[in-house]
């Protein structure tokens, strides 16, 4: 019999967690809805950009902590500060028809 090879799996690069994040901003006094607020956003942009890519949260948060994009999240930023493409960022329009939103566009 075989014996299967046992690969690790790829490395996720973290950058800090959101509880980190928000205590970081707490730290300093402000709370994250306040930071939006003064920084001219929707009172629960930055609180989203927790969860999702809210750029422009991304870089009030950023800004606030002193902490760049990319360590902040890796995943979404390079070291230059450029927006990281994802394969679902691409280019939708060429959706099939069994798309569910396709569909409900007849």
């Amino acid at each position: 019999m075989m014996a299967l090879r046992e690969t690790a799996p790829p490395e996720k690069v973290e950058g800090m967690h959101p509880e980190d994040i928000k205590a970081a901003i707490r730290k300093r006094g402000m709370t994250l809805s306040k930071l939006a607020l003064d920084n001219g956003l929707d009172e629960s942009c930055c609180r989203a950009a927790l969860i999702r890519s809210q750029p422009e949260a991304e870089k009030v948060i950023s800004r606030f902590l002193g902490v760049p994009l990319h360590r902040l999240w890796p995943d979404r930023y390079d070291e230059s500060g450029g927006r990281v493409r994802h394969v679902r960022d691409e280019d939708t329009s060429e959706r099939d028809d069994s798309h569910r939103l396709s569909a409900v566009a007849r």
